[in-house]
């Protein structure tokens, strides 16, 4: 397999932003109230267990992607099987997305244009970054993250400043026990966005070191 040129901040801005994706808007951890903070803090630490898993293969495996390797573990029918329902699932996943952000633009900025006309543009931009190939997206996604980063760094300072962030908010601690944080964390707080990244196993065997 061709080494393009990815080198591993590239990679960790496509998974930051990756993650964030359109997580902020499930509201993840919602019905643990006032301890909603440690749903994602577990689910951080239980995704980067998960992600060990996926380096793991990779390194056993480090020219081949999910769906080669998956082949090769499985048997060729039913590695094939598995690696069409991971194609199916993706699909699946970015047409959803895609309408989590179309809904959010009409409920917000483009609320007098169609839904589908937004679709039919963030499609062509997605069709012309495939066009352009990853390395173009990875030096993009570089920028994107400066901006995202100044930005919430900015929208923080002025919470702070502001006098929003209240930290007896927080308590009572765990008044309500394990219970509805466990409901959360599992398994949506899990997968949604840190099992996700199992997409990044089709991307790792590209990296240039």
């Amino acid at each position: 397999m061709t080494k393009i040129k990815i080198d591993g901040f590239q990679l960790f801005c496509m998974m930051f932003i990756f993650i964030l994706g359109s997580t902020l808007l499930l509201d993840i951890g919602k019905a643990a109230r006032q301890d909603a903070w440690i749903v994602p803090l577990l689910a951080t630490i239980f995704g980067c267990l998960l992600y060990l898993v996926y380096i793991s293969l990779y390194k056993k495996y480090p020219n081949m992607p999910l769906t080669g390797y998956i082949i090769k573990i499985w048997g060729k029918y039913v590695g094939s099987a598995i690696s069409f329902c991971y194609i199916i699932y993706f699909v699946y996943i970015a047409s959803r997305v895609l309408r989590d952000f179309e809904e959010l633009l009409i409920s917000s900025s483009y609320y007098v244009t169609s839904i589908i006309t937004l679709g039919i543009c963030m499609t062509f931009v997605l069709i012309y970054s495939i066009h352009l190939g990853i390395e173009a997206f990875a030096r993009v996604t570089c920028l994107c993250f400066v901006v995202i980063l100044l930005t919430l760094f900015i929208l923080n300072v002025l919470y702070i400043v502001g006098g929003y962030i209240k930290v007896e908010n927080l308590q009572p601690v765990l008044a309500n026990g394990w219970g509805n944080i466990w409901k959360e964390l599992v398994p949506l707080g899990i997968t949604v966005p840190f099992g996700e990244l199992i997409t990044f196993t089709m991307i790792l065997p590209y990296l240039n070191k």
